[in-house]
């Protein structure tokens, strides 16, 4: 159809490629996060519709995006756990785990670091 189209023609823009499916995910058809940011500029300003980053890992292929833009409401496209789970995290605080590595000059761990500190 002709929105399913207008997205793939976008799609198409920002992966510089000459063809796309439908079903096709973005990042499996040469997607990265910078071509993520152009093809979220690129869609916001063609369609008056509140669009968020988020929603294109939610809406990860072209029909799923024309999908959204078609509909008068964006929990209507989305999977039956996908509605449960934000309903169910509307409540609850967010949490962030937070790894990290470092390279401690003289100490093969924490407990050397801290001592050569010392």
């Amino acid at each position: 159809d002709e929105l399913e189209t207008t997205v793939a023609d976008v799609w198409k823009e920002v992966l510089g490629v000459e063809k796309v499916g439908l079903y096709d995910n973005f990042f499996d058809v040469g997607g990265n996060s910078l071509k993520m940011v152009r093809l979220f500029s690129r869609l916001r300003s063609k369609f008056e519709k509140e669009l968020t980053m988020p929603m294109l890992f939610r809406y990860p292929t072209v029909h799923d995006q024309a999908s959204y833009f078609r509909s008068d409401n964006a929990m209507e496209h989305q999977p039956e756990e996908v509605k449960k789970e934000n309903l169910l995290s509307m409540n609850k605080n967010d949490v962030a785990v937070v790894g990290m590595a470092v390279r401690m000059p003289g100490a093969s761990n924490l407990k050397q670091f801290w001592s050569n500190l010392e």
